[in-house]
């Protein structure tokens, strides 16, 4: 996969269908971004990190720059 989704308002079809660890990016209210690597669980059908606008499969741990796309969503806007 090696790219990041990002979140939108079917999101929740986007995610992997089985646990696994995930890159995310996410923002703050002075718009720094960063990214975190964290545990995925496919049963809970969403990511619990607030302020997180893209993900991507951890695929090596060689963390990627953060999701630099423009307009992007908030997860807890689409909830």
């Amino acid at each position: 996969m090696n790219r990041w989704i990002l979140i939108d308002y079917d999101f929740r079809d986007k995610l992997p269908k089985e646990d696994c660890e995930i890159w995310i990016t996410r923002v703050c209210f002075t718009g720094e971004r960063w990214v975190q690597k964290v545990d995925f669980y496919a049963d809970m059908k969403d990511i619990e990190y607030d302020g997180t606008i893209a993900w991507m499969i951890v695929e090596n741990d060689v963390m990627p720059k953060p999701c630099n796309a423009r307009h992007t969503m908030v997860i807890q806007a689409v909830r």
